[in-house]
């Protein structure tokens, strides 16, 4: 049955506005679109954070040497101390590769058994991944959505059984949220943005994504796309630090909150379950990156001073401790949480705190995106070049064998 947000009819509706300006920075290489949008994340926190604690104070004349510690819980673990060396296992026996028959992918995403990307094609010289295509693993056959664009390149793929959604995307800045209903094959705009890219999550019908409005207002939007409804579920003015995107699944509507205390900048996590019971908060004592839940547990990233390249796990809201360092990016699935580091994926299951490798030891991965118990990443053995890979693997089979090992 179709999950509802009950907290959606509640919120006052915010109409979709047309586009009034494309302001914004350049698009990088559309080849490495996908990539270049998380590192681009990492590095806008980094520098965010730099002008923060160097560049103010020093301005003003102050030591950038702190006389003591940030605020930090006792219990909170380092990195160093909080993971364990153990032997990893290998898993990749259950890897497959999704035979697609284009050259390029654009964020990927897995759903069932269909995976929806972008395509690139050749205009005026330029390449612009102008194609909606969504790949069927059953019976390996690609269609493509055929779809109106105002901008050049569509982004943020997601689908399920009843709706694909995409961005259509501006290279000069800007772009819209777009929605294609897989039944009456009509495509309608859900939302216009001119600031930085959204970064939507999926789940059932609803979608929910982050949104800059202007330069000192955050809006946290949640839609309905059965019924066309949105509501700005969360508006924040002058957030201390830049929001990470939100993260809706079955645990519900999750988000971290940038907040101060004695000057000293954390952040504060919220899981709001989908059926309306009570809020549930994490106070992680630092800033917390891309939140994500499942069943007891919160997965989020973070770091001690650089980009958030740590990756911390909390269970029923206890002090979140550190699984991995130099992690590129993580999802969460049932019982498990994969991730990417150092060019490998990983699989960390989390009643066993085991953890394994998917991908072949002779080759290099990124993951992509986790749907349940399945897993989809990009083999990027040869590097970003003119020829994308997806490979996936379900091991549910795997997360049975460890539950009876528990």
């Amino acid at each position: 049955m179709r999950k509802r947000f009950p907290l959606l009819k509640k919120q006052r509706l915010v109409r979709p506005s047309p586009v009034v300006g494309s302001p914004g920075n350049p698009r990088k290489d559309a080849a490495l679109f996908a990539l270049k949008i998380f590192i681009g994340l990492i590095a806008a926190a980094a520098v965010v954070l730099a002008v923060i604690f160097v560049v103010i104070p020093l301005a003003n004349g102050e030591s950038i040497v702190p006389e003591s510690e940030p605020l930090v819980e006792a219990e909170y673990n380092d990195p160093k101390d909080s993971i364990k060396n153990e032997t990893i296992g290998d898993i990749s026996s259950y890897q497959k590769e999704a035979v697609i028959q284009y050259n390029t992918e654009n964020d990927a995403y897995l759903y069932g058994h269909e995976i929806v990307f972008s395509s690139a094609s050749v205009k005026n010289g330029i390449s612009v991944y102008d194609k909606l295509v969504v790949f069927d693993l059953e019976t390996e056959e690609s269609e493509e959505i055929p779809v109106d664009l105002k901008y050049e390149n569509i982004t943020q793929t997601r689908l399920n059984d009843n709706y694909i959604v995409f961005i259509d995307s501006s290279s000069a800045g800007g772009g819209r949220i777009m929605m294609y209903d897989r039944s009456t094959k009509e495509t309608s705009e859900i939302k216009s943005f001119v600031y930085a890219m959204p970064q939507i999550s999926m789940y059932g019908d609803t979608i929910a994504f982050l949104q800059q409005a202007g330069n000192s207002l955050d809006r946290l939007y949640v839609f309905d796309l059965s019924t066309k409804e949105s509501a700005a579920f969360q508006v924040w003015p002058d957030l201390p630090a830049p929001t990470s995107a939100a993260d809706l699944s079955a645990a519900g509507l999750t988000y971290a909150v940038p907040t101060t205390d004695d000057d000293v900048i954390s952040s504060v996590i919220y899981v709001q379950p989908l059926d309306g019971s009570e809020i549930k908060r994490l106070d992680p004592g630092r800033l917390a990156y891309y939140p994500k839940a499942t069943g007891d547990y919160i997965a989020f990233q973070a770091s001690t001073s650089g980009p958030p390249t740590d990756l911390y796990l909390s269970k029923n809201l206890e002090m979140p401790r550190v699984i991995a360092t130099n992690v590129t990016n993580f999802d969460v699935g049932d019982g498990f949480i994969a991730y990417t580091k150092e060019g490998t994926l990983y699989i960390y299951f989390l009643e066993t705190s085991e953890t394994k490798q998917l991908n072949s030891l002779v080759s290099h991965a990124l993951l992509s995106n986790v749907d349940r118990t399945r897993v989809c990443w990009y083999d990027v053995t040869g590097g970003f070049g003119n020829l994308d890979i997806i490979k996936y693997a379900d091991i549910a089979e795997e997360l049975n064998s460890a539950e009876d090992d528990r």
